[in-house]
């Protein structure tokens, strides 16, 4: 009978909720306070944790920005360095082209930049055509000795000698007249012959 007095007394304890139950050393008792607190405590650890989470998510956004940013710099200096590197190459052509011409052109009366052509050949085909349009270089006539060229401060032979205002003060009216019929006074009078 002990056993069935045993298994009441497990039932009875099992209906009445205010019995004391029976606990190990290894389990805590808890009260309200401290379960408030423990929840509390791990709100605000949760509320950390989404601060931290943003905070985390917002450095993530502007590394990957900063990452676009690198990205798109990079792809701008690419495309000026290549641009650079053409008209460099551009510049050296054409340089490299105008001296070709001067070479050429070198004793002949014909202007280096009137060449056409990016070869030799096409360059002295060019020139050939020039100068055969042009026709046979014309010689410039020699210059006449200085024994025959007059002395370009006196009158020429021919002209004859102006009077000048000084030279009327001194005159008598006749004599004026008679310089005006041989054309000596046509300088004064802005008659240029």
């Amino acid at each position: 009978m002990p056993e069935e007095t045993a298994a009441a007394e497990t039932v009875d304890q099992q209906d009445d909720p205010t019995a004391e139950v029976e606990t190990t050393d290894s389990e805590p008792t808890l009260s309200v306070e401290d379960l408030i607190a423990e929840r509390d405590k791990w709100k605000s650890l949760s509320r950390e944790n989404e601060k931290g989470r943003k905070a985390n998510a917002d450095k993530a956004r502007k590394y990957d920005e900063l990452l676009a940013q690198k990205e798109r710099d990079e792809q701008t200096w690419q495309e000026r360095a290549e641009k650079a590197e053409a008209a460099l190459a551009a510049n050296t052509k054409q340089r490299e082209r105008d001296n070709l011409a001067k070479k050429i052109v070198e004793g002949t009366d014909v202007p280096a930049d009137l060449l056409v052509g990016d070869t030799e050949e096409e360059m002295r085909a060019h020139l050939d055509r020039l100068q055969s349009f042009r026709g046979p270089k014309q010689t410039v006539p020699p210059a006449a000795p200085a024994s025959v060229v007059a002395n370009a401060d006196a009158a020429p032979a021919n002209k004859v000698q102006q009077l000048t205002q000084a030279d009327l003060k001194n005159m008598s009216p006749a004599q004026i007249r008679d310089a005006d019929a041989k054309g000596q006074l046509d300088e004064l009078k802005g008659i240029r012959k």
